[in-house]
């Protein structure tokens, strides 16, 4: 999945791919692992990781790291509430249990892991004001404890 913001216009908002991301979200922590996720990231890149360890930790799984400005890693799993899964069971057969349509039925996004993972982008990078996006998150209580958990692990300051 792929999420683009951007200051301009998006010319193509169907277009899914980002053969250039400056930042890159990875949900589960064994994705560091077995793939090259940071492919085509320009130097001055952010890396977030869902995990409970640290970025000295997990810095040694990622290839390439002198691209990074910086490596983030936030428990999202433990900070998440996962009780809001029970009261959308019935959209597990409709395949709609992710953001799609988030504004038409609650106009909130990040119920569960997202809402940290948000947190550590939005933190880190400054990519969106804190102001602009809390109120659109669905799960605002991991959203807040994650500003205040999240482990960001500076490393190459030439590359931002």
């Amino acid at each position: 999945k792929y999420c683009r913001i951007s200051d301009d216009e998006i010319e193509n908002a169907l277009t899914y791919e980002n053969e250039q991301p400056n930042i890159v979200v990875l949900v589960e922590e064994t994705m560091v692992k077995g793939w090259d996720y940071m492919r085509g990231m320009p130097p001055g890149g952010t890396l977030v990781i869902n995990t409970h360890y640290t970025p000295e930790y997990m810095i040694r799984f990622v290839p390439r790291p002198e691209r990074l400005a910086q490596l983030v890693c936030v428990d999202a799993a433990k900070l998440a509430d996962h009780k809001w899964l029970y009261y959308r069971l019935g959209e597990l057969g409709l395949d709609r249990l992710s953001t799609e349509g988030a504004a038409e039925r609650s106009k909130a996004v990040a119920p569960d892991i997202a809402a940290p993972l948000i947190a550590a982008v939005v933190k880190s990078t400054g990519i969106v004001k804190l102001e602009t996006i809390e109120p659109m998150i669905a799960n605002n209580g991991a959203f807040r404890a994650a500003l205040d958990e999240l482990h960001i692990l500076p490393l190459n300051p030439v590359a931002a």
